[in-house]
């Protein structure tokens, strides 16, 4: 935090200081409003799994995890922990004083407001630590101290980081953060660091895999040291099948979460058949990506230069894996720390990029919540026992009561248009390919054209951050109403 409250101190930023703090404030009310306000099922579920890891622990009965969680003993919403419990050993670390509150006050159910505030605050914490790395990796790149708190407060803000942290409370974020902490230190030539947080990636989620074997072809190119690296990333993956191998139990959900059915969906997703037969257009552009990061030499001494282009390659590497193999509306915020550090290096007017990003962010938004209809945004996920159904209750309204089938959710008032809706989703995923192809064309390096600013910063700005605050008022309308 010191480099960014330097900035602070110094006042560099003159009046936009003033905005860039009021918009960062107005960010900071909606992410603890979402936090205080949605529980989605997940969030039950993963706070439930992350206590039951605990109970057994200490009673020396890991072994027993997937037994134990099929008897549902804190209220889990979710029959059994999908695949390897390995991605919840974060949230089980912070979660540990909800386990001691517990056992010593003789709570059973998470399905409390303060139990499930707490599990979600780690998230939150960590949406904080993602946006403040993404700012000193922008700050190692360009001088332009309005373009690093920029970036902070654009991943902040983002409505799809505010999504699937606030209100799905889903632990992508945890992956997330580590892989943007590894490239920085990569950056910083702190090698060490950053293959224990690879490590990790790949331990809490198999779909990493992909961007961090980018990482090692770009670090070693010996062949035999390359594979003691892939070795080394998935060997706790390979000790947790071996210990769990007789357990029919796991056997039977570790495919919930399956990296092989996301691998499978991104690649015949882009599936064409020719007369020699099928092949994948993303597979093809994962080779050659794969080959050039192994073809490219490293410098010395990282420059500027340098860093941009890894950025730029890592922004399209996670655009590809956000847009081709996953399409749950809680992850799709993968591509947004990376496509934001390289607007934000970019040589580009910052004001073009701001509208382009606005543009793109939100209509993913759109487009993926839509698909997922009716969970999204939907008026039966708010925190039972809590102020938000007190509100309701006062008010008359007991539209958090049904079922999601009949409840309603925001984006029902979208579907009441009909076939104007295949129009208007059509006429979105074209402008969100166009918008990615320009943003990636005009902000790769080398680009000499300067585009002139067509759109005031503040303004743009202003829009894009004050979006998500709109949609959630709507939503509260919607469910008091």
């Amino acid at each position: 935090m010191s480099d960014i409250k330097k900035i602070i101190r110094e006042g560099i930023l003159g009046k936009n200081l003033r905005l860039y703090t009021f918009l960062m404030g107005i960010t900071i009310i909606t992410g603890f409003m979402m936090l205080i306000t949605f529980e989605y099922e997940d969030a039950d579920s993963l706070a439930a799994w992350s206590l039951n890891f605990w109970d057994l622990l200490f009673k020396g009965k890991l072994d027993e995890f997937y037994e134990y969680t099929a008897l549902n003993v804190h209220g889990a919403v979710h029959p059994n922990c999908g695949g390897n419990y390995l991605w919840l050993l974060p949230l089980c670390i912070w979660n540990l004083p909800l386990w001691v509150v517990h056992s010593i006050g003789g709570i059973v159910s998470i399905q409390n407001f303060w139990s499930i505030c707490w599990s979600k605050m780690f998230l939150f914490i960590l949406q904080i630590v993602t946006a403040h790395i993404c700012g000193k990796i922008c700050g190692m790149i360009t001088s332009d101290k309005n373009r690093v708190l920029l970036t902070v407060l654009l991943v902040m803000a983002s409505p799809e980081i505010l999504v699937s942290v606030g209100y799905v409370g889903q632990d992508e974020i945890v992956y997330v953060c580590l892989f943007v902490a590894a490239f920085y230190y990569f950056l910083k030539g702190y090698w060490k660091r950053c293959y224990v947080m690879l490590v990790c990636c790949v331990t809490f989620c198999p779909i990493m895999l992909i961007p961090v074997l980018a990482l090692l072809l770009l670090k070693e190119k010996r062949i035999y040291k390359l594979l003691i690296y892939i070795t080394g990333t998935i060997l706790p993956l390979f000790l947790f099948e071996l210990c769990y191998k007789g357990d029919a139990l796991y056997q039977s959900v570790k495919h919930t979460n399956d990296f092989v059915d996301m691998l499978h969906r991104m690649l015949t997703g882009s599936q064409f058949d020719t007369v020699l037969g099928a092949f994948s257009v993303v597979g093809v552009a994962l080779c050659l990506l794969f080959f050039y990061c192994y073809m490219e030499q490293m410098p010395q001494d990282g420059n500027e230069e340098w860093h941009r282009k890894l950025v730029f390659l890592f922004a399209l590497l996670f655009v590809m894996i956000s847009f081709f193999m996953v399409d749950d509306f809680y992850r799709m915020f993968l591509y947004v720390p990376f496509l934001v550090v390289m607007l934000m290096t970019s040589g580009q007017d910052v004001g073009n990029n701001l509208f382009l990003f606005t543009i793109l962010t939100y209509g993913r938004m759109f487009q993926v919540c839509r698909g997922s209809y009716p969970k999204s945004m939907n008026t039966c996920y708010v925190m039972r026992n809590s102020w938000i159904t007190l509100l309701c209750d006062r008010l008359g309204s007991t539209r958090y009561l049904a079922d999601p089938e009949h409840c309603t959710c925001l984006w029902a008032y979208v579907y009441s248009y009909g076939k104007l809706l295949e129009v208007l989703n059509l006429l979105v995923e074209t402008c969100l390919v166009g918008v990615v192809v320009i943003l990636f064309v005009m902000n790769r390096c080398g680009y000499q054209k300067q585009y002139k600013s067509m759109f005031r910063e503040n303004v743009v700005l202003t829009i894009c951050i004050a979006c998500m605050p709109v949609v959630l008022l709507g939503y509260y309308v919607m469910l008091l109403h």
